[in-house]
């Protein structure tokens, strides 16, 4: 057999080096340095691949796609055990992007990260009503506190080191597999409507 000539044997080549993604990390711009903290705590403390985490940082600047195409390109690239961490303050409530990227990630595991206490966060989603549809499902969550880490000062994980290890334990949970074989109707007789 011939040696793969062209395109073909580039992609081969590149195929192997990208690890999968553990961890995609969703969060306003304002939150960005919080997010270098916590990839710095989750990659020193608990042996998580750098390479493996991407944040909205990791968009390139000069790409000739739209920002948002990249970011859900992680999240398509994200393994099936990883986790979608949602970094969600006032802010994260007021942003008709992030408010999206949080619906758009509706069947992923998700850890919701509350940097604000939950009455503020919610006030200032209700201000702003132009994304309403994707507002509704984050707020859902908030008030039922399913998923929601309290990270907020005075909260039960208030602190980065506290919040890492919380989004360690949630990559390191086994998750069991879902089998993906396709769904069958299932078979009804056959009646003859001509008699």
């Amino acid at each position: 057999a011939s040696q793969p000539r062209g395109r073909r044997a580039s992609r081969r080549r590149r195929a192997h080096p990208v690890p999968p993604l553990r961890i995609v990390f969703s969060a306003p711009d304002s939150q960005m340095p919080h997010v270098r903290e916590l990839i710095r705590l989750l990659e020193d403390t608990h042996h998580i691949p750098r390479p493996s985490m991407a944040s909205p940082e990791d968009i390139p600047p000069y790409t000739p796609y739209h920002w948002r195409s990249v970011w859900f390109g992680f999240v398509c690239d994200l393994d099936p055990e990883g986790v979608v961490v949602c970094l969600v303050n006032c802010a994260y409530a007021r942003s008709r992007h992030c408010c999206e990227e949080f619906a758009a990630t509706e069947h992923r595991r998700r850890v919701i990260v509350l940097l604000d206490p939950p009455d503020q966060v919610l006030a200032a989603g209700q201000a702003s009503r132009g994304h309403s549809r994707c507002w509704g499902v984050l707020a859902m969550y908030i008030r039922t506190g399913a998923q929601v880490v309290q990270a907020f000062p005075g909260g039960r994980y208030a602190g980065a080191q506290a919040t890492a290890e919380v989004i360690a334990e949630r990559v390191n949970e086994a998750e069991p597999v879902v089998s993906r074989r396709a769904w069958t109707w299932p078979s009804l007789p056959v009646v003859s409507l001509w008699r």
